[in-house]
């Protein structure tokens, strides 16, 4: 593609991704803007975004993209006093992983206080493990500062990725085995967390974007990491792309349009497949197992992985999706669980319950489980392990009014499932068994907590109401807090 053209097409191409996300509902993923007020440049000072910045700061002098008005004149100068501060800026993400970061960035300062571009830097912390690449813990650090600027200034953000990256990419995921989700590559425009991430190079390749810098006299930096062969797109880059390149030159559009097609092929399974969960998914968020059997196994699968999509769950692996299928499977008595990255699926009576870490009862000191209290008058507290208020009011004691003038000596305690408790009007049995009997799950029975007025058992909360005991104290009234 020649430069000017391609000039032409990226600008076009982002023209169409505002217009594409302006048209899209207003939702949970959509913020409430219809557009964004201003475009940030993912800038990291490297070929593909230099150039990226350089052809949009073009197109907003000449005010040719949709959402600005033309401030500038074509014959203008663009100098700091001719600031494109209403409509762009450029971000610089600081990883602090290489003895060059300070001079990276300050080419990236110099270079928009010469085009009269806002900059901005962030320092992040990359955090590193046994379980997570140096890449990937980058790469989020990156969108999580970039996508926390764009919020505070309504904007959408600009990626440089272009068609070579994408061949990367789709190289990548075949290697991990990925399915038709996977093999969509990278989208041209996606929305995390309100903010639009927009890709107008997809279409155009590497040399593409070189040839495209010479033109526009473009200075940049090389990023010394690109050339380490450990990471695996480095390798893929270095290694893989040259020969095959030379031998199909047309790889690389190929393989776009196959991405092409698998994310048109997956945005309508995604599509039925939120038509069925509608349909088996609970009032109170979990999954019907009874409704789900019904499906296909290849149906089961998409219609699970679309519930942990809502629930903002990363998908699980192949394997992890046989256990959840086995899980489905198990006896009723069962209490199989399946670890995710950021919780536990597990099973009771005919729903798949998707719980938080922090909402499992663990083994916890004893100590944990137990508070005391002391209240004048009427008030409220908490139970932590619950995460319920109860809220407290004086009773009226006909037999003894002096108690009116006590102090409420209360305690409470979980993690009794021996107990022996006996709600009003009903039978005496065992917290484990009134449990059972109330449908709690296994998980949330240690939990249950009993809650004694003077020394006296005076009712029992459960994670959904309070429970009031035969016997039990009437110096005071408990309820839940909504």
């Amino acid at each position: 593609m020649k430069p000017e053209s391609a000039i032409t097409h990226i600008t076009a191409t982002l023209n169409g991704l505002l217009s594409e996300y302006a048209q899209q509902p207003i939702g949970a993923s959509k913020n409430d803007q219809s557009s964004p007020a201003k475009l940030v440049v993912a800038y990291s000072g490297g070929v593909d975004s230099t150039v990226l910045l350089h052809v949009i700061a073009h197109a907003v002098k000449l005010g040719q993209l949709a959402f600005c008005r033309p401030q500038f004149s074509a014959n203008s100068s663009l100098t700091p006093k001719h600031s494109m501060s209403p409509f762009l800026q450029a971000v610089h993400i600081n990883h602090g992983l290489q003895d060059c970061a300070p001079d990276m960035e300050q080419h990236c300062q110099n270079t928009c206080h010469s085009l009269a571009i806002p900059f901005f830097s962030y320092r992040v912390t990359v955090a590193t493990g046994s379980r997570t690449s140096t890449e990937q813990a980058a790469r989020e650090a990156r969108y999580q500062a970039l996508i926390e600027h764009a919020k505070q200034h309504n904007a959408a953000i600009c990626l440089a990725q272009h068609q070579t990256d994408q061949l990367e990419t789709m190289l990548l995921q075949l290697k991990r085995g990925a399915g038709p989700k996977g093999l969509s590559g990278m989208p041209a425009i996606r929305i995390e967390n309100g903010v639009a991430l927009l890709r107008p190079l997809l279409e155009l390749s590497q040399q593409d974007v070189l040839a495209l810098a010479e033109y526009l006299d473009c200075k940049w930096v090389e990023d010394p990491s690109n050339s380490n062969t450990q990471h695996d797109r480095n390798f893929i880059r270095q290694a893989l792309l040259p020969t095959l390149l030379e031998r199909w030159p047309s790889f690389g559009e190929t393989v776009s349009r196959s991405a092409r097609l698998c994310a048109e092929q997956t945005a309508l399974i995604e599509s039925e497949a939120a038509l069925k969960l509608a349909s088996i998914m609970n009032t109170d968020g979990t999954l019907s197992i009874t409704k789900l059997s019904v499906l296909s196994e290849g149906w089961q699968k998409q219609v699970i992985r679309a519930w942990l999509a809502q629930m903002l769950v990363a998908m699980p692996s192949e394997a992890q999706m046989t256990e959840i299928r086995k899980l489905t499977q198990a006896k009723q008595d069962a209490q199989p669980v399946v670890y995710l990255p950021n919780g536990q699926l597990r099973r009771y009576r005919q729903s798949l319950h998707l719980l938080p870490f922090n909402n499992i009862a663990g083994k916890e000191a004893e100590s944990q489980y137990e508070l005391s209290l002391v209240l004048s008058d009427s008030g409220s507290f908490l139970i932590p392990w619950l995460g319920k208020t109860i809220q407290v009011q004086r009773g009226v004691d006909t037999e003894s009014p002096s108690k009116a003038l006590c102090d409420i000596h209360i305690t409470a305690r979980a993690d009794c499932l021996s107990f022996a408790i006996k709600p009003i009007n009903r039978k005496t049995k065992t917290v484990k068994a009134w449990c059972k009997e109330w449908a709690i799950p296994p998980w949330q029975r240690k939990l249950v907590t009993v809650i004694s007025v003077d020394d006296i058992p005076t009712a029992v909360v459960t994670p959904t109401e309070v429970v009031r005991l035969h016997h039990g104290s009437d110096n005071v009234i408990l309820t839940l807090c909504e």
